[in-house]
């Protein structure tokens, strides 16, 4: 096609400038499929799928291989459901899981397009084709039981972090999946108003999850904004070196007055942000934050200045302290020690109790979080109430 012979041409030719630039073509006169205009659906098994972060505009790197064998690859389906507009990462029931003691059977990851970010990265070589998807927000898991579908939890998918992916990656092989069926998918996705880019795609994989850094801080704000930062995923974990590490470190020491702050403004950038050169966004948030910020001088009196954290059936986000009515507790003991938690679903909305018996697995999951309690930097956080509204 004419779109590929272009694409071939800008590869083999760029200046080196551009190694990391993705390249868009956009029509002058855009004619769409009828099948991507009416909202036919699109499935396709036996597709290879990772789950992982982008660390750059063309580097990937992988944490969760949805299968493990070749031989398992035929289990694995991804649809894409026109008229709901959602995309489903499926993996189907396979003989050897009767011998699965981890009770990972069957389950279905659920995207939402308004959880995606707006670009579809496409890499393409003579024998497959590489669609990459950023996720907004965790996907939903779903697992099917004898007669009906419940919600699961990550555990459940073999993969206790999913909800650190941030980005996953679709293989389509050449020789299973028709190149022309994929190419209508993807007219759907500009159809809905997404981008759709080439790119170069460079790969790798690490066996094990990125460890989180904790700070040598005797500080318990700086710690906490550090962890508003980590917990946004393995798009900032992923690039955590040492190195990395000693510098936030001496920004630390450097900046006594200032690092807390400047950690809650990277992370509120980050978070928006699809992929990033963390060192460079760090230096970005440390130029624009040029005094220091009294943060309760402009909280009303009323008011008191509390952490968040979001809890969701997969992960806990770190949120910046926000202004809340003070209470006879906040005022008794102070807002130092205490910790507002939001309840919310994978897609960051409220959770509904519509059919309540189907969301028995991850509920059981909060209540393992609110009976346990957790920790951040030196202190241990335990239930202490909840409003009406959670109650129910």
């Amino acid at each position: 096609s004419l779109e590929e012979d272009v694409c071939n041409e800008w590869f083999s030719n760029r200046p080196p400038s551009e190694y990391m630039a993705w390249m868009e073509i956009i029509r002058k006169k855009r004619s769409y499929p009828k099948y991507a205009k009416h909202g036919k659906g699109y499935s396709f098994r036996g597709v290879r799928i990772v789950g992982g972060s982008m660390t750059s505009p063309t580097t990937f790197v992988g944490h969760w291989k949805l299968l493990a064998t070749n031989d398992s690859y035929k289990t694995m389906e991804t649809s894409v459901q026109a008229e709901s507009l959602k995309v489903n990462i499926e993996k189907n029931f396979d003989i050897n899981d009767l011998f699965d003691r981890n009770d990972v059977f069957h389950f279905k990851l659920e995207v939402a397009f308004e959880s995606l970010h707006d670009t579809i990265i496409v890499h393409k070589t003579s024998t497959c084709l590489v669609m990459v998807l950023n996720l907004k927000s965790s996907p939903k898991i779903y697992k099917q039981t004898p007669g009906r579908t419940v919600r699961a939890i990550g555990i459940q998918t073999g993969f206790e972090n999913v909800g650190c992916v941030n980005t996953y990656c679709i293989e389509f092989d050449l020789c299973r999946h028709e190149l022309t069926e994929i190419e209508l998918l993807l007219a759907r996705f500009i159809f809905c108003g997404f981008h759709v880019a080439c790119a170069n795609l460079k790969t790798t994989f690490v066996n094990s999850a990125c460890p989180a850094i904790a700070l040598a801080t005797d500080d318990f704000e700086v710690a906490y904004a550090w962890q508003c930062v980590q917990s946004i995923g393995y798009k900032v974990t992923d690039q955590l070196s040492p190195e990395t590490k000693r510098h936030i470190e001496q920004l630390c020491r450097e900046k006594t007055s200032q690092i807390a702050q400047i950690f809650y403004n990277l992370a509120g950038r980050l978070i928006e942000k699809s992929f990033f050169f963390f060192r460079e966004e760090l230096d970005l948030i440390i130029q624009r934050t040029t005094k220091t910020v009294n943060a309760k001088k402009d909280v009303p009196s009323h008011c008191s200045l509390v952490a968040r954290v979001m809890l969701t059936p997969t992960k806990l986000i770190y949120l910046p302290k926000e202004p809340v009515f003070q209470n006879r507790i906040l005022r008794q003991y102070g807002e130092d020690y205490f910790i507002k938690v939001l309840i919310r679903d994978d897609d960051l909305e409220k959770l509904s109790n519509v059919q309540s018996r189907a969301l028995d697995n991850i509920l059981d999951r909060m209540k393992e979080i609110f009976k346990e309690g957790f920790n951040i930097h030196d202190r241990h956080y335990e239930f202490l109430g909840c409003s009406n509204s959670q109650l129910r």
